[in-house]
């Protein structure tokens, strides 16, 4: 039989797909975000000028996915969206190639915006989000519930707007363990109903460690999450500083890369929490896939963000 090159073009592409992971991202708290650029320092009080302005669409579960895709798995955002900043931020994804789950609501979608200066720190403002209606949740929960079979995988990212409440997360995390999925969760307010049910990776900064287990020391702290609750992987970062790892019972430190010229350090963590995830379902080892999330969240302080658009 002679070597048939469509056939081996078929092969290659079923290889391709079932190395693609399809992973349902649930970022219940959007926003449309803005970059002011300054050349100097933003002084209170006082009228600033911007010399240069970026918008895109932003939040945990935006960036989660937006990196998700960047791994090369299918990215599928389930969130809210509302008004004209709503439609801007959905087009922006859209372009971005991921797949949306858009439960359309009365509350405009918030605008975030991020004071850059080459003098000092970024400075974030946040605005409040919207309340979402009873009927908006449970839309958009019939939405995610339809497409829990076909995904490969959960994700749920940030904080949640008033009118929902952890209510919802736990619905995810029942149709995670229910379908045999794995579920990485990069949230702390209330999560102790979902770390009841499982996760398969819990991402959380050292602060909101301390917040959760009501311990200053990192390694009393994060032992206590894993041996109470059925966490396989407790993943630890501390801004510049070093990372920590627990996962059957053992932990490990990880020292932070230097980073220079940082940009922009807003994101960082939604990338390491993408990559590590990507990692985890390709199989690789935890310290391995922790390694390479850490440095591409380095990595990603240099630059202004994930997806950039110019006014």
């Amino acid at each position: 039989m002679g070597f048939n090159s469509k056939d081996h073009i078929r092969d290659y592409k079923s290889i391709l797909y079932i190395m693609n992971k399809s992973i349902l991202v649930v970022g219940l708290n959007p926003a449309w975000q803005k970059i002011m650029i300054f050349k100097e320092d933003v002084n209170k009080g006082e009228v600033n000028r911007a010399r240069d302005m970026l918008t895109f669409a932003s939040g945990k579960g935006a960036n989660f996915a937006k990196v998700i895709k960047r791994q090369e798995h299918i990215a599928i955002l389930a969130q809210f969206v509302g008004g004209g900043t709503g439609d801007m931020y959905s087009s922006d994804l859209k372009e971005a190639g991921l797949v949306l789950l858009d439960q359309h609501v009365k509350a405009p979608t918030r605008t975030c915006t991020t004071l850059l200066s080459s003098v000092s720190e970024a400075t974030e403002l946040i605005e409040p989000s919207g309340k979402i209606t009873d009927d908006e949740i449970a839309e958009l929960l019939n939405k995610i519930k339809k497409h829990a079979k076909s995904c490969d995988a959960f994700a749920i990212c940030g904080t949640y707007p008033p009118g929902i409440t952890i209510d919802f997360y736990l619905e995810i995390a029942k149709l995670a363990r229910d379908t045999g999925k794995p579920l990485l969760l990069d949230s702390y307010k209330g999560i102790l109903p979902i770390l009841e049910v499982g996760v398969d990776i819990l991402k959380i900064n050292r602060r909101e460690l301390a917040a959760l287990s009501e311990e200053e020391d990192i390694y009393k702290g994060g032992m206590k999450i894993i041996e109470k609750y059925p966490v396989k992987i407790l993943a630890i970062t501390d801004g510049s500083k070093k990372s920590y790892l627990f996962s059957d019972g053992n932990s490990c430190e990880f020292p932070i890369s230097f980073v220079s010229n940082v940009v922009n350090p807003i994101g960082a963590g939604d990338t390491v929490s993408a990559v590590l995830f990507s990692e985890y379902l390709k199989g690789t080892a935890i310290c391995d896939a922790f390694r390479k999330a850490l440095d591409a969240g380095s990595e990603s302080c240099r630059y202004l963000m994930l997806s950039k658009r110019k006014q």
